[in-house]
């Protein structure tokens, strides 16, 4: 896995910022307003309804047993590939309630395809010089196209979430919520919708990672 701490310093130079992720990244200024909003204004007990949403887990792992029930005893189990179905599809439902449908399709999400593309291509501009990398973006190099449709991809992903949510508002206690109602206590601003999407790349890219290498 690419080294993380790289791979977000180079998305957030594409972005507005996302959540610190601890070692993994330096705290920026423009970061510290979400970071307060979302540890303000979410008291204990809605903390914990962020993380133990076993009702969406479940869901989420009977589709994957649902699949192997399907495809019969015959058929190979791809792990990788269903671990990031299973990992994926258990984030986005339980943090923002929204359903990659993963299982249904012989092919990963495009949000998979490009989030991998991006940390390939994040930890191998991490070793570039300067330069290099001035003159990548100039002419617009190929590595340099795929890399920023990866991003757009991404964003565009996490802007549909939080357009159908205000399109749709539910009194759901997550992750998209917390973001979507929060009010910083310090400065009395709410997070933009384009914070949140970075935000919510960042937390998908983070969780992500240490999910799948947990079930790994």
């Amino acid at each position: 896995m690419p080294c993380m701490e790289a791979c977000l310093q180079h998305f957030q130079g594409k972005s507005n910022g996302g959540l610190p992720t601890g070692s993994y990244c330096q705290l920026l200024v423009h970061w510290q307003s979400p970071t307060c909003k979302l540890s303000t204004s979410t008291p204990p007990t809605a903390r914990a309804d962020l993380v133990f949403r076993f009702d969406e887990m479940k869901d989420i792992v009977g589709q994957m047993v649902l699949k192997f029930a399907r495809n019969g005893s015959e058929a190979a189990i791809p792990v990788t590939d269903d671990f990031t179905r299973l990992t994926l599809d258990s984030i986005g439902l339980c943090a923002m309630d929204t359903r990659f449908n993963s299982f249904s399709h012989d092919k990963l999400h495009p949000f998979v395809d490009a989030m991998v593309g991006m940390l390939l291509e994040s930890n191998a501009r991490s070793r570039r010089p300067k330069a290099q990398l001035s003159l990548m973006e100039m002419f617009n190099s190929s590595a340099q196209y795929h890399f920023n449709q990866d991003i757009k991809l991404m964003q565009q992903v996490a802007m549909d979430c939080v357009e159908r949510r205000r399109k749709h508002p539910s009194d759901k206690k997550d992750l998209l919520n917390q973001m979507l109602l929060g009010v910083d206590s310090k400065t009395g601003q709410k997070m933009t919708d384009q914070s949140i999407c970075d935000n919510m790349i960042t937390f998908l890219i983070v969780r992500y990672t240490a999910h799948f290498v947990f079930l790994n």
